[in-house]
């Protein structure tokens, strides 16, 4: 076993690996660095043909201050059960020297994608139908069904939870019990692949995402954008750099642009200036499908924009 602790930013004097095959029991499998200062640390044990599961951990020689790593769900060296995930390993009939990972990830340090908090939040108060759990359900958990238990602690009817993701793109539903939110194709906080239409988020930072209604990209009480709009115009070019340009015949009755990122997040309100053409400088924004909400005297409209840098 060999893994890597130059990323962690926790103080630690001891390391460890824990697993089924020791009983977690904390100090029993001790690891060693390969030399004074490389970070590294390494065991070798003699484990019988089987599977098991284990985690680094450190400080386990230390009554409050011992650690074990925390993994993604779904990670490919890792298996998920109880509401525990570890890492897993097939022991056949040979000698096993494993790659040196980096501690809380399947990867070499070098190769480690940032991990980040989200919360996820649902109102359930204009929910017809009845339930006892909520939960959420995602290609982060292979849609489990009823792994991530979503609460109420404040019991205001809206549910949430916060997990730990890898940087990237996923696709989600929020469930009542077995029941999977229907959600409307083309609508701003969803994504349609193989004729399943599902929420997507494009995580790149610690995350806490606003309530949105069962079955809504909006929350309970708010119009969805796409059944307000009412005025046309042009966004160019589309795709750009974040660099573009909006015109339309009413562009003077213009009063405020909001900003939505895929997730349904404001991420730029805008006043506007009175003048026929103008520039939107969202340069600064990563790269993904944003939203514009463009509010004029008279109406509404909504054009989408990608920002490709």
């Amino acid at each position: 076993f060999s893994v890597d602790l130059n990323d962690y930013i926790g103080e630690f004097t001891t390391v460890e690996v824990n697993g089924s095959f020791n009983g977690w029991c904390g100090v029993c499998n001790p690891m060693t660095e390969t030399s004074a200062g490389s970070g590294i640390y390494e065991t070798t044990i003699d484990l019988p043909a089987g599977d098991i599961e284990y985690k680094f951990t450190v400080n386990a020689t230390q009554a409050g201050l011992e650690y074990y790593e925390t993994l993604v769900e779904g990670d490919p060296c890792t298996v998920s059960a109880f509401g525990f995930t570890n890492r897993f390993l097939s022991i056949g009939t040979t000698d096993i020297v494993l790659d040196t990972v980096c501690f809380e990830s399947c990867s070499s340090c070098d190769d480690v994608v940032p991990n980040y908090s989200v919360t996820f939040k649902v109102d359930m108060n204009d929910y017809t139908g009845t339930f006892s759990n909520m939960y959420l359900n995602g290609n982060f958990n292979g849609w489990c069904g009823a792994c991530a238990l979503m609460t109420d602690d404040n019991s205001d009817g809206v549910y949430e939870i916060t997990i730990t993701l890898a940087e990237g793109q996923y696709e989600y539903k929020f469930t009542a019990n077995d029941y999977f939110e229907t959600l409307e194709a083309g609508t701003f906080c969803t994504l349609t692949t193989d004729q399943f239409t599902n929420r997507v988020i494009d995580l790149s930072g610690d995350t806490v995402l606003d309530a949105v209604c069962f079955e809504s990209c909006n929350a309970c009480g708010v119009t969805g954008m796409d059944e307000l709009a009412t005025e046309q115009y042009s966004v160019f070019p589309n795709p750009s750099n974040g660099l573009v340009q909006l015109s339309s015949e009413t562009l003077y009755d213009v009063q405020t642009i909001r900003v939505y990122s895929h997730t349904g997040q404001i991420v730029r309100t805008i006043s506007f200036n009175s003048m026929e053409n103008s520039m939107l400088d969202l340069q600064d924004l990563p790269s993904g499908v944003y939203h514009l909400e463009i509010q004029s005297v008279t109406g509404m409209g909504v054009e989408n924009i990608m920002i490709m840098k």
